[in-house]
């Protein structure tokens, strides 16, 4: 990582006080979302944000926010 450079809260806008991120967090969708087509199309919206912002900043801080939106 470089200096203070924090992607989770520079990218997916999930703030310090929220580590580790949940699913939900990386997702940007409620706690309580249960609807599998909004959590599919969250998680196809994130995985498409971290494949282009990996070309921006190194492939190691969005290779490591990708690979947790994966899981």
């Amino acid at each position: 990582m470089r200096g203070d450079f924090d992607p989770y809260e520079a990218w997916l806008d999930i703030p310090s006080d929220r580590r580790p991120p949940t699913y939900y967090d990386l997702l940007a969708v409620p706690e309580d979302e249960t609807d599998p087509q909004r959590i599919e199309s969250a998680a196809a919206a994130r995985m498409e944000f971290s494949i282009t912002n990996r070309k921006l900043a190194g492939a190691f801080p969005a290779g490591r926010s990708r690979g947790e939106t994966e899981t």
